[in-house]
């Protein structure tokens, strides 16, 4: 099943919709059953777009440190 809701689960928008609001699904993971969207999709992306920011400040204070610690006595 893709993101946008392709069949091939066997299992129709109207229960799957009935099942999250029975587990206590928000309004927002609703509104995008509603829509049509796979949320756990969305969520595993946001969640890398989250780590992957995470990475990059990480090497960017890495490479600010690296700079510091090397850098010639004449240049302080």
């Amino acid at each position: 099943m893709g993101a946008l809701g392709e069949p091939g689960s066997g299992v129709r928008g109207e229960e799957v919709l009935a099942v999250s609001k029975r587990n206590g699904a928000s309004a927002s993971w609703l509104t995008l059953e509603c829509w049509g969207l796979d949320p756990t999709v969305l969520l595993v992306s946001w969640v890398g777009m989250i780590a992957f920011g995470v990475y990059g400040v990480t090497v960017a204070v890495a490479t600010r440190s690296y700079w510091l610690r090397t850098r010639s006595a004449d240049q302080e």
